[in-house]
This record gives structure tokens, C-alpha cells and sequence, in this order.
């Protein structure tokens, strides 16, 4: 399954007091872990393609048939 939209934005600000540990925290909100849970407790689908869904999200989640991407 696919993202329905992108709703969710993260990212590193410029002029961040502290770039490094801000991409330290993308990566780990990036990680197969992280986005494993993320669908049962934000209700959104995992970015990170090796993410499994937990199977109520499969049964009830709507996916549209019709991807919306930016850019």
C-alpha cells in the first residue's frame, strides 16, 4: 500500500543550532521501526517501504486509487 497524500512534513531548519542531531532525529523517525508503529498510533501510512502494516490497518485503511504527490 501507498501513501494516500503528504499531509506530514519533517525536516532540518536552517540555521538549526544543531543540524546533526536534527538529521539524527529524521533518521530514526525514518526507521522501519518508527514507521511500523506510526499507522496504528498517528493513523497515517509509513513512509519507509520496508515498513509492514499491522494488519487492522490493511482490513480498514481506505487507500485511494488515485496517488496525489507534490512537486
Amino acid at each position: 500500500m501507498a501513501p494516500a497524500s503528504a499531509d506530514e512534513f519533517a525536516g532540518v531548519l536552517k540555521g538549526a543550532k544543531n543540524p546533526d542531531l536534527a538529521r539524527k532525529f529524521i533518521d530514526f523517525m525514518l526507521s522501519q521501526k518508527f514507521q511500523e508503529d506510526m499507522p496504528l498510533q498517528m493513523f497515517v501510512f509509513p513512509v519507509n517501504p520496508q515498513a509492514k502494516l499491522p494488519e487492522a490497518f490493511v482490513k480498514y485503511a481506505q487507500v485511494l486509487k488515485t496517488q496525489h504527490r507534490l512537486g
